[in-house]
């Protein structure tokens, strides 16, 4: 069991940071506010995942799913 206090939050993504470089790019576009841009994408459900951080890796399991539809 863990320790420290349980915060819920919203993971949009998990990827291994970037090099320096590219990071210090995207943290300027994303302060700037009018520099970052993305074309329109469709969202056609919602999932609540559940993560469970183990040693090396995570492992998911669905809770619910929510069609948007």
């Amino acid at each position: 069991m863990e320790a420290r206090r349980f915060v819920p939050h919203v993971t949009l993504g998990r990827f291994p940071p970037p090099p320096f470089p590219e990071t210090a790019r995207l943290e300027r576009a994303i302060a700037d506010g009018s520099a970052f841009r993305t074309d329109p994408w469709q969202v056609t459900e919602i999932v609540l995942w559940q993560s469970r951080l183990g040693h090396g890796t995570a492992h998911y399991e669905v809770l619910a799913e929510y069609p948007l539809s």
